[in-house]
């Protein structure tokens, strides 16, 4: 079985989204506080909201976001290849989402190793629900896919007789 560039950056993107996690876990918690202070400002110059609260939203939002893509990609990677197969995916989704939620745990352990920063199971939840939503999402857009394909190719099969 040959590998085609597409397959190749398929399974890349996942390796890449975990590297950004990794960096961004690595930051100290006053540059980490920088990097989100943007959005926090932003916000609570609009919304006349408490910078706390704000603060933890946008943290936590950026937590699921960037654990939405992992799934996301996870589910590309794991899926490519057995689109159409229904049985075949369904088994695909158990492990990449245990990998997600492994890579969830490992990157909370990393976290209490990084000046400022604590592993918090809390996170860990978090990042697990941005997986499974991620994995979700994709299967949705597969699987409207799939049915796409077939319903044109019983309409192309109706106009053939």
């Amino acid at each position: 079985m040959q590998l085609s560039w597409k397959r190749i950056l398929i399974c890349v993107i996942p390796l890449l989204i975990m590297i950004f996690i990794f960096v961004q876990s690595a930051l100290p918690a006053d540059l980490s506080s920088e990097e989100s202070g943007f959005f926090v400002d932003f916000i609570c110059r609009r919304l006349k909201a408490d910078p706390e609260i704000v603060t933890f939203v946008v943290r936590k939002a950026a937590h699921m976001s960037e654990y939405f893509a992992l799934g996301m990609s996870l589910a590309a990677a794991f899926f490519t290849g057995v689109t159409g197969k229904e049985k075949a995916r369904v088994k695909t989704v158990f492990p990449a989402g245990i990998i997600g939620m492994v890579y969830a745990v490992s990157d909370e352990i990393h976290q209490r190793f990084v000046p400022g920063r604590s592993g918090e199971l809390r996170d860990v939840l978090i990042d697990s629900v941005g997986v499974i939503c991620g994995l979700a999402f994709m299967w949705f857009i597969l699987e409207r896919r799939r049915l796409k394909v077939l319903q044109q190719g019983s309409g192309q099969q109706r106009q053939k007789n």
